[in-house]
Order: C-alpha cells, then structure tokens, then sequence
C-alpha cells in the first residue's frame, strides 16, 4: 500500500474527532461543535 498511514485497522482514537474537526476547519468541542471557524471571503473590486 502506498500511503499505509492513512489506512485504519483498528478503532479510532480519542484524538481522531480533534484531527477531523482541525481538517475541515470546524469547531471540535464545546456549544458551538461541528460549525465553521471561519469563511474565507474574497472583495469585489470597486472601479
């Protein structure tokens, strides 16, 4: 296998909900869980 590391065996481990969330640029714990940190926004030039 050529990427072997990124295959999974076994059960996921505490971090892997934390490395998921960091990924996806998402809030990992807390009331705000599961939504976006940021959005990335581009402005409309003015002429």
């Amino acid at each position: 296998m050529e990427n072997a590391w990124l295959a999974s065996d076994g059960a996921g481990g505490p971090l892997d909900d934390l490395i998921g969330q960091s990924i996806t640029c998402r809030i990992a714990v807390g009331p705000r869980a599961g939504q976006k940190l940021f959005t990335l926004q581009t402005l409309s030039a003015i002429a």
